[in-house]
C-alpha cells in the first residue's frame, strides 16, 4: 500500500522541544491518531525577547518569565484536517514554567505517565524549578533551592527496574553564589537523594545526557 502524506491544521503554539509522541489506539487495537506532548508557550512569542542576555541579567524581582504549559497535540488519522491543542494538566501545578523536558528513555515513542522538566517558582524570569510531571494524574512534584538555576533533568533508570519511574534525576544546578552542583533526585519520591559540589565556579549549561559507560 503506497504511503500517504496529509496536513493536519491545528491552533498556533510555540515550542522549543518536544517531549513525547506515540500512537493513540481504542479499544479494538486499531490506531485512531498521534499524541504528541511539548513544552508550549500559549503561543506567545515574547518568550524570545525574555530570553535575550540583558533581559536575563537585569532581573528586579518582578514576574516577567511568560507562561508555558504541557500541550498536547491529538492529530486524527481519520482523514480530519483539524487537531487538538489542550494543556496535559493544569499549567499552576508547575508554577507556568515548563521547559527543557525529558522522560525515561524506555517509553520514547510510547505511551508514558511520567515526565521530567524545568519548571518555576514566581516572581522569576528564567525556569527556577524541577517539575515531575504525573500525566495520568494530572499532578507535578516541584523541587526548588533559593538561588539556584537548574539545567535538563535527565532521568536514568535502576538497572532491572520495572516501574516507568524507577531511578533518579539527574540536573547540573548553578547556585547563586557561582558554585554549581551535581544533584540527584529520587525518580518516584522525587525527594533529594544527594548533590555532588564542583570544585569551580559552574556557568548554566541548557541541556543534560547521561552517559553510563567511559
Amino acid at each position: 500500500m503506497p504511503c500517504q502524506v496529509a496536513s493536519v491544521e491545528v491552533p498556533p503554539f510555540l515550542t522549543f522541544h518536544f517531549i513525547n509522541a506515540y500512537e493513540e489506539v481504542d479499544e479494538n487495537g486499531r490506531v485512531t491518531g498521534i499524541i504528541a506532548d511539548c513544552c508550549e508557550h500559549n503561543a506567545d512569542t515574547s518568550i524570545l525577547d525574555m530570553l535575550r542576555l540583558q533581559n536575563l541579567r537585569s532581573f528586579a524581582g518582578l514576574d516577567v518569565l511568560p507562561d508555558a504549559r504541557v500541550g498536547r497535540f491529538r492529530i486524527p488519522l481519520d482523514g480530519s484536517t483539524r487537531g487538538e491543542l489542550l494543556a496535559a494538566l493544569d499549567p499552576e501545578e508547575h508554577g507556568r514554567g515548563m521547559d527543557m523536558c525529558s522522560i525515561n528513555p524506555a517509553y520514547l515513542g510510547k505511551k508514558y505517565r511520567y515526565a521530567y522538566a524545568c519548571g518555576a517558582r514566581r516572581p522569576c524570569n528564567f525556569p527556577n524549578t524541577l517539575a515531575k510531571i504525573d500525566l495520568v494524574e494530572k499532578k507535578a512534584k516541584n523541587w526548588h533551592d533559593d538561588g539556584a538555576v537548574p539545567s535538563e533533568p535527565f532521568f536514568v533508570a535502576r538497572p532491572g527496574a520495572t516501574e516507568e519511574d524507577d531511578g533518579v534525576v539527574i540536573s547540573i544546578v548553578s547556585d547563586k553564589n557561582g558554585e554549581g552542583y551535581a544533584l540527584m533526585l529520587d525518580g518516584a519520591t522525587f525527594e533529594e537523594i544527594a548533590r555532588a559540589k564542583f570544585p569551580y565556579g559552574l556557568p548554566y549549561g541548557l541541556h543534560g545526557c547521561w552517559v553510563p559507560k567511559m
